[in-house]
């Protein structure tokens, strides 16, 4: 059978569409997962910086594993050529890119924005802050060669901006390919995604969402 697979884990992982035959299951961990990140959410007030950076990456892991498993149920749905279950596995896994990107925002260290502004600091002129800016985009994506996503990260803005959009291209190719009858086209996928990710690294001054009056912890 075909599915599909991704470099890296969960949702800032590489999509990536290959013939396999293991099948898809649950990860085995999820229930221990969900139970560790309630017993963290039942504390009354976190006041403790290090606390709240711990609900936000065990969460941020629940969460992960929980779209690789949505994004396995999508693959199972493509080869069956069920659009209907198709639309739902995808507005689920959008539905969760959004919630990892609002969880990474309850403190300022798990944005890009963060990483971003660090990495300016160190030019003393706009053209020398861009240059930094740039390397700091290029190392948490593209990296260089077969590289891609060595050094990924989960920040928030970078899910939105970056892996959401790499997940939209695998999205609208599997929908083009069911609806046309016709094969996945994998290497223009790639080369789509490449494109993107390579744009989005030269980027300076981007704007990343902001979540105004929200706060999730």
């Amino acid at each position: 059978s075909h599915a599909t697979t991704w470099r890296g884990t969960g949702a800032n992982g590489f999509p990536n569409f290959k013939k396999t035959t293991k099948k898809c299951r649950p990860y085995s961990d999820m229930k221990a997962l969900n139970e560790a990140w309630q017993l963290l959410l039942k504390q009354k007030s976190v006041t403790v910086d290090a606390a709240k950076v711990d609900l936000i990456w065990t969460g941020r892991e629940l969460l992960g594993n929980l779209f690789g498993y949505e994004k396995a149920e999508f693959d199972s749905a493509y080869v069956a050529a069920d659009t209907v279950k198709m639309h739902e596995k995808a507005y689920i896994m959008r539905a969760l890119l959004t919630d990892l990107d609002m969880l990474n925002a309850q403190h300022p260290f798990c944005t890009v924005d963060k990483w971003i502004d660090q990495a300016r600091e160190f030019g003393q002129t706009p053209e020398v802050k861009d240059y930094y800016e740039m390397n700091a985009r290029r190392l948490i994506t593209t990296w260089g060669g077969d590289l891609n996503d060595y050094a990924v990260r989960n920040y928030s803005g970078l899910i939105a901006n970056y892996h959401a959009k790499r997940w939209e291209i695998y999205i609208d190719e599997a929908f083009r390919s069911v609806r046309t009858g016709t094969p996945f086209r994998d290497k223009e996928r790639i080369k789509a995604t490449n494109e993107f990710q390579l744009s989005f690294a030269d980027k300076h001054g981007e704007q990343f969402p902001k979540y105004q009056g929200i706060e999730l912890l």
